[in-house]
C-alpha cells in the first residue's frame, strides 16, 4: 500500500514515527496527523498566550509535558511497533514491561536504564582520588595527581545540584575529571 498524504510533519529529530506503519496504514497515519495537529496547535496556544515571562514558561513546559504524555506512541493500541513486538514475543515483551513499571513504583522513581550495570568505583567514578572533606551538605574530594607537575592552586569543580557528584566523571573515556586532571600546561 502506497503511503498516504501527508498534512503535518514530525518535528525534526523526533524519531517516534520511524515504523512505516505510521505513514503506510490508514489507522496509525490518522492518528499520527491528529495527534501532530493537536499538538501542534496547543503549543502555538501556549506560546501565543499574554501572559508575564515566567507564568508563560510555565504553561508553555505543561503544555509541552501533557502533548508528550497523550502522544499515540506511548500506548500499545496506538502504537505499531508496540504491538509488532507484542506478537513476535508472545506477549512476553508486554510481561516485561509490566514488571518493570512495577519495580520503578516500589522504588518511587523512573529508572532510565539498568542500575545493576553501574557501580560507583568499579565502572562509574573510577578515577582515584579520596575524600577530603565531609558535611552533610558535601564531600570535597581530592582527586590524585596524574602527571609529575601539578598547579600550585588547584581546580576547583562544583557539580550541578543533582546529588551525582560523579557525572564529571562516569566511565574512563567519558570523565571531564580525568580529561581535566590530565591537562598541565603550565606550573605556577
Amino acid at each position: 500500500m502506497a503511503p498516504l498524504p501527508v498534512v503535518v510533519e514530525p518535528a525534526p529529530g523526533d524519531r517516534r514515527f520511524a515504523a512505516p506503519e505510521w505513514d503506510r496504514l490508514p489507522y496509525y497515519a490518522l492518528l499520527k496527523q491528529g495527534y501532530l495537529l493537536v499538538a501542534g496547535y496547543l503549543n502555538e496556544l501556549a506560546e501565543g498566550a499574554m501572559l508575564p515571562a515566567p507564568e508563560k514558561r510555565r504553561l508553555e513546559f505543561l503544555t509541552r509535558q501533557y502533548v508528550d504524555a497523550i502522544a499515540p506512541t506511548n500506548f500499545l493500541a496506538t502504537n505499531p511497533a508496540v504491538a509488532a513486538r507484542a506478537f513476535a514475543t508472545d506477549g512476553k515483551s508486554l510481561v516485561q514491561g509490566l514488571a518493570n513499571l512495577l519495580a520503578d513504583a516500589q522504588k518511587g522513581r523512573i529508572a532510565m536504564s539498568d542500575e545493576r550495570a553501574f557501580a560507583v568505583g568499579t565502572n562509574l567514578a573510577v578515577t582515584p582520588g579520596s575524600v577530603v572533606f565531609r558535611n552533610p551538605l558535601i564531600e570535597l574530594i581530592q582527586y590524585a595527581p596524574t602527571t609529575a607537575r601539578v598547579h600550585r592552586r588547584p581546580l576547583v569543580i562544583v557539580p550541578p545540584c543533582i546529588n551525582k557528584y560523579y557525572i564529571l566523571d562516569l566511565t574512563p573515556e567519558n570523565s571531564f575529571v580525568r580529561w581535566a586532571s590530565r591537562r598541565v600546561t603550565r606550573c605556577s
